[in-house]
């Protein structure tokens, strides 16, 4: 027999399956413990206390369970309830120490993997579709074809971290609905890789990251929009939608990659004009202030856009530019 048990942002829960010889696999006995454990995280992003006693107590009381069955197959997995607090090395040690379980700590990618292998083992036809998993601490989706996986992703928005952070009471207001979907806090500016580079082109190369293996390890990429010379937009994806620009603020933010000429990185008239029209369009449609415009290195230190993070009175002037635009609109 084998356990598993999973570690999730809502609920920690035990099954017990037994695999025949001819690999058929029957589930014998499920538990589950309603932990809550992301209403637990605090201020600082943090695991509390009381929420670490709360995943110890039903994780020594299934392996009390395992124990008195001599089920020693155990396997026990963590998701988003452990992956995307900022204690998240120091709470999986302690638990580890105080319950004797060996606990492996999921990426979202591997997560969404592992949702895809589960929901479509027993499908007979698997040429299209997409998986998606809704939890308490994150969401997961995958799309395959062909038996394959194309994409495969996770953002740290669930069900219940959303309503924790959103709603006061027990069913959210109408204002509190239109709060869990906006949840855009800034507009990240960015510069291609490459000078010269064409927005169709840039466009094409983030669809291509879209085709590869998830199933390998390759390049999570893409952006919402991107400018190019001539100052055209073409948007890449809805804005609604996560875009893989801004680690670690993809779930809040929306980006827009813009081309440039030369190895300055800065951009020429056409596109800066086109750059600032439609960031001070989306800040209005947002709600959002031209001071929620920022650099890609004001998220994570990248040297981007460059131009505009070493010339600081320029990157000043865009974010002004911005500003009045938004008031003639």
């Amino acid at each position: 027999m084998y356990a598993i048990i999973d570690i999730g942002s809502n609920t920690i829960r035990l099954n017990v399956y037994q695999v025949e010889e001819d690999g058929a696999i029957h589930s014998i006995f499920q538990s589950k413990e309603t932990a809550g454990l992301a209403g637990y995280v605090q201020e600082d992003g943090s695991m509390s206390r009381e929420g670490l006693d709360r995943a110890a107590d039903a994780l020594l009381r299934f392996r009390s369970i395992l124990d008195a069955l001599h089920i020693e197959n155990r396997a026990v997995f963590a998701t988003a309830s452990l992956r995307n607090i900022t204690n998240s090395e120091e709470a999986v040690f302690q638990l580890q120490e105080r319950t004797g379980l060996m606990i492996r700590l999921l990426s979202g990618r591997e997560e969404a993997i592992l949702d895809y292998v589960g929901a479509t083992s027993g499908m007979e036809e698997r040429e299209q579709g997409m998986v998606l998993d809704i939890g308490g601490g994150s969401t997961e989706w995958v799309c395959f074809s062909q038996g394959r996986i194309r994409h495969a992703a996770s953002i740290p928005l669930g069900s219940l971290n959303l309503y924790n952070r959103c709603v006061e009471t027990l069913l959210p207001s109408p204002k509190e609905q239109a709060k869990t979907r906006k949840q855009v806090k800034n507009i990240v500016i960015h510069y291609v890789g490459n000078p010269g580079t064409s927005a169709k082109a840039t466009r094409n190369y983030f669809d291509g990251l879209a085709d590869q293996d998830a199933q390998k390890e390759g390049v999570s990429s893409s952006s919402h929009f991107v400018v190019g010379l001539d100052g055209e937009v073409i948007q890449c994806i809805p804005i609604d939608e996560v875009a893989y620009a801004n680690a670690p603020r993809n779930d809040d933010t929306l980006s827009i990659e813009v081309c440039h000429a030369d190895d300055t990185g800065k951009f020429n008239d056409a596109s800066y004009e086109s750059v600032v029209k439609l960031t001070a369009w989306l800040c209005k449609q947002l709600k959002l202030k031209s001071s929620d415009v920022v650099r890609h290195y004001d998220i994570n230190g990248k040297q981007c856009p460059k131009y505009y993070v070493e010339d600081k009175e320029a990157w000043k002037q865009l974010r002004e530019d911005v500003k009045e635009q938004m008031k003639a609109d």
